[in-house]
């Protein structure tokens, strides 16, 4: 087995560690209007997602955001065999995988931010049943919660995606080691199938992936780029 065999073996387990925290984390049955109709409050910018998480146990969440935490050197030493794989390195190589580094190192935070706004969820749920009104300091922090994970969550995505856009055109303009069509198995084509599929298709049986399309795609991502190099 090459060191880049390992590294995508290593991506492909940082996937899936992902994966499963994403289904920990934000795996929940849609939010009702039903709900947001019970709990609704003036000045709260995101209640679909205030509600949205209510249902998880704390030690359920916690592992959610734990996997994820501490499995992102994963998907980091996978970087390694996209760099091979594009020798000798040019310019578009190093743009995208300076993008792909920071995206990846941004997600933590990101993710993180999702069990923040889970636990002031739970909170004002819990207020709001007993005084029979929203709590407006669990407003402010649900707002600011809600700000903080805007901010990180999109610029990680948005970072992401330019690095494998960028990636991707190294791929189609013959700059690196794989096949044109290899371009189809990038998270960045794949994502939108994934986001399809859970969410008009596996839905119907369950509720765990919703949210993780974008997981799904990587592990696709790196079993294919696996698959290719045996």
């Amino acid at each position: 087995m090459t060191l880049v065999q390992v590294s995508f073996f290593a991506g492909l387990f940082g996937a899936l560690a992902w994966l499963v925290g994403d289904i920990l984390l934000v795996g929940f049955a849609p939010v009702t209007e039903e709900d947001l109709a019970r709990y609704q409050a003036g000045g709260l910018t995101n209640l679909r997602l205030a509600l949205y998480m209510r249902s998880g146990a704390d030690r359920r969440l916690r592992w959610g955001v734990w996997l994820a935490q501490f499995s992102i050197w994963l998907p980091l030493l996978s970087l390694y065999g996209l760099w091979q794989m594009a020798q000798p390195v040019r310019g578009l190589v190093w743009a995208g995988m300076l993008c792909l580094f920071i995206g990846f190192s941004l997600s933590p935070l990101a993710h993180g931010a999702f069990y923040v706004i889970a636990i002031l969820g739970k909170a004002y749920c819990r207020d709001y049943a007993e005084a029979g009104k929203a709590n407006e300091q669990l407003i402010e922090a649900l707002n600011r919660a809600n700000h903080l994970l805007n901010v990180t969550w999109l610029s990680a995505l948005l970072v992401t995606c330019l690095g494998w856009a960028l990636y991707g055109w190294a791929i189609v303009t013959d700059q690196t080691q794989w096949p044109t069509y290899f371009l189809l198995a990038t998270p960045l084509v794949t994502t939108p199938i994934w986001l399809g599929l859970s969410h008009y298709i596996i839905r119907r049986w369950t509720p765990l992936f919703n949210g993780a399309a974008l997981n799904l795609a990587w592990v696709s991502f790196y079993a294919l780029a696996l698959w290719l190099l045996t």
